[in-house]
């Protein structure tokens, strides 16, 4: 099922996906729905949200003194982050209980989800520690 393309309102694999006109870099199928890119299994999309995750947070929190006026711009970076890596779980759990092909792209989108929130949440932990040890 690798780089194929889905819908997930037909739940059928679109072999040759339409570009949308009225929006640019969409893919539709023949029914007009709005086809997703199944590419990464639950353990690669895990990793890579991880990844991602580490990236986005340790970018944000570790901005040097001299650019303090942006950080309200990175508060906003992170809470835009999650809002967009709940959406991904959520997303996940509704396209895991519908059966194959769409099955993929909630692996997928879980997958994501749950490795940018844990990572997150790592991050988290150490920035906390190292504020303390700073502190102390």
């Amino acid at each position: 099922m690798a780089n194929t393309y889905v819908c997930p309102q037909c739940n059928a694999v679109v072999a040759a996906p339409v570009k949308d006109v009225k929006r640019k870099g969409v893919l539709l199928c023949a029914a007009g729905h709005k086809v997703h890119q199944s590419g990464l299994s639950f353990p690669g999309a895990f990793i890579a949200g991880l990844f991602v995750g580490f990236v986005v947070w340790i970018i944000t929190w570790y901005v040097p003194g001299w650019v303090q006026q942006l950080l309200s711009i990175a508060m906003l970076f992170r809470l835009a982050s999650i809002v967009y890596w709940l959406v991904l779980v959520v997303r996940g759990v509704a396209w895991i209980s519908k059966p194959n092909p769409t099955r993929a792209l909630g692996a997928s989108s879980l997958g994501m989800g749950l490795g940018s929130i844990l990572s997150f949440g790592l991050t988290g932990l150490l920035y906390y520690m190292e504020f303390h040890k700073l502190a102390g």
